[in-house]
């Protein structure tokens, strides 16, 4: 795509590393806000592919496309932590952050709880560890929560202990962690929720017989 286009898009000029700058300074991408973002963003203007020994991690660049909506970066051979900087893309949907299988490190940061847009995080089969924010619970919109193979080390009751939490949530995946705890009766407080998957953790204790009242659970 040549720099052309990049300028009929939101008063921009130029292109640097695949994204166009606007005059006001921001990074911002061509097109659509409703993009799909690529591993490509961090090669470093490489434009063979990334050689299967190569470590790349998730740049803070990232975070100056303000109008983001939808980042997908699965299946990459991504490294380190999120960087805390995720919180400015306020307009984020779909972090689809699917940031699934990767090899992202370190605590899934509380600023993912400022995305008050957000209504998908795949964060599935990557190496996070550390306590699961309860300040997620505050994602109004989220539907999908996927931190499934993961070292997270937490309870579900700590997850949900904010009143009134994950109220849209339908599908939610903590299983293969480090889950301790029981199964809380609070469970039966997320409404619309359709699958919950906890297998393969270190729950102790049985199902509270108030799960019984999600009328929506299809799997269990």
């Amino acid at each position: 795509m040549d720099s052309e286009r990049y300028k009929e898009h939101d008063g921009a000029e130029g292109v640097e590393n695949g994204l166009s700058r606007r005059r006001d300074g921001r990074l911002c991408t061509p097109g659509s806000a409703t993009i799909l973002v690529a591993a490509a963003i961090f090669r470093r203007g490489q434009s063979s592919p990334v050689p299967s020994s190569a470590i790349i991690e998730l740049s803070p660049i990232l975070t100056n496309l303000l109008d983001l909506t939808r980042l997908d970066m699965h299946n990459n051979k991504l490294t380190g932590p999120i960087p805390p900087q995720i919180g400015r893309l306020k307009h984020l949907r779909m972090l689809c952050m699917y940031l699934s299988f990767n090899n992202l490190k370190g605590e899934i940061p509380k600023e993912l709880a400022t995305l008050t847009e957000l209504r998908y995080l795949h964060l599935h089969q990557n190496r996070y560890l550390g306590h699961m924010q309860a300040e997620l619970g505050s994602l109004n919109k989220l539907q999908f929560l996927d931190v499934g193979n993961n070292h997270v080390v937490s309870t579900i009751k700590q997850l949900i202990s904010i009143d009134g939490c994950f109220p849209a949530l339908r599908n939610m995946y903590l299983n293969n962690n480090y889950l301790t705890g029981g199964t809380p009766a609070q469970l039966a407080n997320l409404t619309d929720l359709e699958i919950l998957y906890l297998s393969h953790n270190k729950l102790s204790g049985e199902t509270p017989s108030e799960v019984a009242r999600l009328r929506a659970l299809m799997s269990l």
